[in-house]
């Protein structure tokens, strides 16, 4: 698989270090680990095509 774009996303440094050590616990590299969950994400989630048709449920605030 052809590696060609790249997503930035904001968070706490604490949250981003505590991730990397875990990762690296586990011999694996972070981006890796988040390709995961991504495609988790996806799997529970439903057809990205479907996605389009239906609106997004709504996120509740934490």
């Amino acid at each position: 698989m052809s590696k060609e774009v790249q997503m930035a996303i904001k968070m706490e440094p604490e949250l981003r270090d505590s991730f990397h050590a875990v990762a690296k616990l586990q011999h694996r590299p972070a981006a890796q680990v988040i390709r995961d969950f991504m495609r988790q994400y996806i799997a529970e989630n439903g057809d990205p095509a479907q996605a389009k048709a239906a609106p997004a449920p709504a996120v509740q605030p934490s």
